[in-house]
């Protein structure tokens, strides 16, 4: 997935800084997964608790191409795609495996890390689609705009990003059920 070269050609240029952002960055979307079945209630609005984690994703793949740029952003993506493979893949095992008698949990464990396939399948997708757009907009405003004016690249970035992941997401998740009212 992550070209070897690219990796042994950044190996020495990534700084203390860059590892802790792209750690938080594939952290915060493991996480948004683990959460999103929770449901919160604030304001009259049901949210999932995904939606408190999964925007810090968005404000720290904005500053790892605003800072580092858009290939060492992309590889971060790529980073944290294959992170939350590993993630589903090792929790899809531990469920496979024999559990131990003295483990008196095993049902509560089933019941959060019981993956639908389809809302995994759906959620990496529209990860990998929003994340890598996002990345692309913030960097090409970036040049259009000479490095001035975050903010307006952050937001509209940001925006465009969300955007096509719930473009993705929505669809793949919902309608092969059909929507019902």
């Amino acid at each position: 997935m992550i070209p070897t070269d690219y990796v042994r050609e950044q190996h020495s240029k990534f700084s203390p800084v860059f590892v802790i952002i792209a750690v938080l960055f594939c952290t915060s979307l493991i996480l948004s997964n683990f959460v999103a079945s929770r449901s919160l209630f604030f304001w009259g609005i049901t949210i999932t608790a995904a939606e408190l984690v999964f925007p810090i994703s968005y404000i720290l793949n904005d500053c790892l191409c605003e800072v580092y740029g858009y290939r060492k952003a992309r590889f971060v993506i790529w980073l944290a795609f294959g992170m939350n493979i590993f993630t589903v893949l090792v929790t899809q095992l531990a469920l496979l495996l024999p559990v131990s008698e003295s483990f008196e949990i095993d049902r509560a464990y089933r019941t959060v890390f019981t993956a639908d396939a389809r809302a995994t399948i759906a959620s990496l997708l529209a990860f990998l689609a929003g994340s890598t757009l996002n990345a692309w907009v913030m960097s090409r405003m970036k040049i259009l705009q000479k490095g001035k004016h975050f903010w307006i690249r952050s937001i509209v970035s940001s925006i465009v990003g969300e955007l096509c992941d719930s473009i993705i997401f929505v669809p793949i998740l919902f309608f092969p059920h059909g929507i019902k009212m």
